[in-house]
């Protein structure tokens, strides 16, 4: 048993500002990754995830009050104890609906989905509030000054960036934000300390506002954020099947933080085709091509060797050798900013009465119910197209047996339907790095930057037939930079500049220029 002087407990209100995944015992075979519950099937983040992920936030803070693991040194181990930050489970204040998101990986030659890389999981939805409670606990006096700083430095960083909890938080799940703060000290070492405890009259500490920084930004410590206000030059969409109704196919919806309907583009999905892009990009440069009859799993783990593709946008772990580390970029979700109302949204999700009726007794229940949805939204510009489809036969000319198909297609018309696209670059992180040169990094961005604001990289389903193209203005994309200010890469020179400002600097050009000329070598041709 170890003696307490104090403790110092951080409690509060997690709210979930994007979905969260956190993998856990599926209760049946619906999904492939299921969400962790507790024993009473009520939905919990785990204490060990949470504190995993504040130990990392702190960024190398004192290891001694996190516990120091046994070696089996019999000298060495003289100092090992237990962590002295205790994370308690975080229980979800109301019942939570779990979400359910499908993924699919993309085959790098045939650009279709990947064979057996289709999967489901679950999450909970964004805006889900959890009871959040830390303790420091204080062994002598003289630690006292450092426990209530490590206590300020947590609640800062929880209560203004944020963490990033759980699974695919590169890929826009997981982010949490610490509300409604609180942080009391106990005196355990008095009675008139131990008397206050009782009585509910514990000290309360006051926080500070929001962490400043070097430069100025509303992005994490240590990060480049990329604003890309974009526009739909058609439908736009992820899709999600449906069998037997009157559609096949409906765009995804998820709860945005207010706990309203909105349409979903997840950020996975971005983040592969900036992904595939990058690609092609250091391919056309280096010469190098797929090898066809290979797997998905080895054609990524050659990309991911190659200059730059690794380290921004990740490695999955090899679980031969232990090997895998997480991109430097992360994209997060785009929803739509038009709420999508619930009641008539659910009438065209019955899709015609669930095979309930006549044929045509369930088209015309559907197309009314798509009629009711586009006059709530269509003032606010959002306006949902019945598409019919069908495929044509190569022997008579004619169309396809079997072939036809209906989907439900949203258009934006007006700019501003559509949240931006946020793309997070960790700088420290990468300033740590030897592989990619920071300006090498900022170089591939400005690529996929210029090239997603011409127009050349449809995103979300169809990009093939017509689907997902979009463009944006690159005097409209703006760069913030919350770190400091570093003599080997212009990153802080970025902060408050537009892609436009950016592309014409040949100060910013040159040196980008030089760093990726030399981590990517470009192929010589006699």
């Amino acid at each position: 048993m170890r003696r307490l002087h104090a403790r110092y407990l951080l409690t509060g209100t997690l709210k979930a500002k994007s979905a969260v995944h956190i993998g856990g015992l599926g209760p049946d075979g619906t999904v492939d990754l299921a969400q962790v519950l507790d024993g009473q099937g009520r939905v919990i983040l785990p204490g060990s995830s949470l504190g995993g992920v504040i130990r990392a936030a702190l960024d190398g803070g004192d290891t001694a009050w996190w516990g120091m693991d046994l070696t089996g040194d019999r000298t060495r181990d003289r100092d090992a104890n237990a962590s002295l930050v205790v994370v308690s489970d975080a229980l979800a204040q109301d019942d939570v609906i779990l979400e359910i998101r499908d993924g699919v990986s993309i085959d790098r030659v045939t650009g279709a989905a990947a064979g057996t890389h289709l999967f489901t999981r679950y999450v909970v939805p964004a805006g889900t509030r959890f009871d959040f409670e830390l303790g420091i606990d204080v062994p002598g006096a003289e630690e006292d000054p450092q426990a209530r700083g490590l206590a300020l430095q947590i609640a800062g960083i929880m209560s203004g960036p944020g963490i990033t909890v759980g699974a695919a938080g590169t890929r826009g799940l997981g982010e949490m934000q610490l509300i409604d703060a609180a942080l009391c000290r106990d005196d355990l070492a008095s009675a008139s300390g131990l008397l206050a405890l009782l009585s509910d009259e514990s000290e309360r500490i006051e926080l500070p506002g929001k962490d400043t920084h070097t430069l100025q930004s509303d992005c994490p410590p240590g990060t480049l954020r990329i604003t890309v206000p974009w526009r739909a030059l058609g439908p736009v969409l992820s899709k999600v099947a449906d069998d037997g109704g009157v559609a096949d196919s409906f765009p995804a919806t998820a709860a945005g933080e207010d706990g309203t309907l909105r349409l979903l583009i997840p950020g996975s999905s971005l983040k592969g085709v900036l992904r595939s892009h990058a690609e092609r990009i250091v391919r056309t440069l280096t010469g190098s091509s797929v090898d066809g009859d290979s797997t998905f799993v080895a054609q990524m783990a050659v990309a991911a060797a190659m200059p730059t593709i690794g380290d921004a946008f990740g490695e999955a772990a090899d679980h031969k050798n232990g090997t895998g580390r997480r991109g430097l970029v992360t994209v997060h979700d785009v929803a739509s900013r038009v709420p999508i109302p619930q009641a008539e949204w659910h009438a065209v999700r019955a899709n015609g009465g669930n095979m309930e009726g006549t044929i045509e007794a369930r088209r015309i229940a559907f197309y009314a119910a798509v009629k009711a949805l586009n006059e709530i939204t269509e003032n606010d510009g959002l306006w949902f197209d019945v598409a019919s489809r069908n495929a044509i036969d190569r022997w008579t000319g004619a169309a396809a047996d079997g072939a036809l198909y209906t989907g439900v297609e949203p258009y934006a018309l007006r700019d501003d339907v559509w949240s931006e696209l946020i793309l997070d670059v960790d700088i420290t992180r990468a300033r740590r790095r030897t592989d990619t040169p920071v300006d090498a990094l900022l170089a591939l961005m400005m690529f996929l930057l210029r090239d997603f604001a011409d127009g050349w990289l449809p995103i979300g389903f169809g990009t093939t037939r017509g689907l997902g193209s979009a463009t944006a203005d690159p005097e409209a994309i703006r760069f913030s930079f919350n770190g400091e200010v570093a003599d080997t890469d212009c990153a802080a020179e970025l902060h408050e500049k537009s892609l436009q400002e950016v592309l014409v600097e040949n100060h910013l050009n040159d040196r980008m220029e030089q760093a990726w000329n030399t981590t990517v070598p470009e192929l010589v041709t006699q």
